[in-house]
């Protein structure tokens, strides 16, 4: 469960915290300039990423329950740090919109990047171990007497 709250909490405090106060101002200050519909979609990304997050975790806390297998386990921990990782680009790209409407030329947060490339990569690796994992399966039932 860790390895999805801990992309969520870095994915929350690069978007919602270091990203908004690009625009100069304060924490506060940034989000009292930002238009109504900018904080309504800023809530809107906040809850994205929560059931995002939450839908992993949950995944991830039925797959464990039912099947414990080290190959299994390790796909698993890897698609609940993916996803939150990889979602993490609609906040981003929510608050850096409001961002621009203050200031021209908006960053983002480094923190984030490297959370949705590491997020990608943990992507890939679990695809990659679960095509193995039902491949393995796959002989093993064909392969049976």
């Amino acid at each position: 469960m860790i390895s999805g709250i801990v992309p969520w909490m870095l994915g929350v405090y690069g978007a919602f915290v270091v990203t908004a106060q690009y625009s100069g101002l304060g924490l506060v200050e940034s989000y009292l300039s930002f238009q109504d519909g900018s904080n309504i979609g800023n809530a809107t990304a906040l809850l994205f990423l929560t059931g995002i997050t939450a839908g992993a975790c949950s995944v991830l806390i039925r797959h464990l329950k039912r099947h414990y297998r080290r190959l299994k386990a390790t796909y698993s921990l890897l698609f609940a740090f993916a996803a939150p990782s990889v979602a993490v680009f609609y906040p981003d790209a929510v608050v850096g919109a409001a961002v621009e409407h203050i200031k021209d030329n908006s960053r983002h947060s480094d923190l984030l990047m490297v959370l949705i490339v590491s997020g990608g990569l943990a992507l890939l690796v679990a695809t990659f171990l679960l095509a193995i994992d039902l491949g393995f399966r796959l002989w093993k039932q064909r392969h049976q007497p």
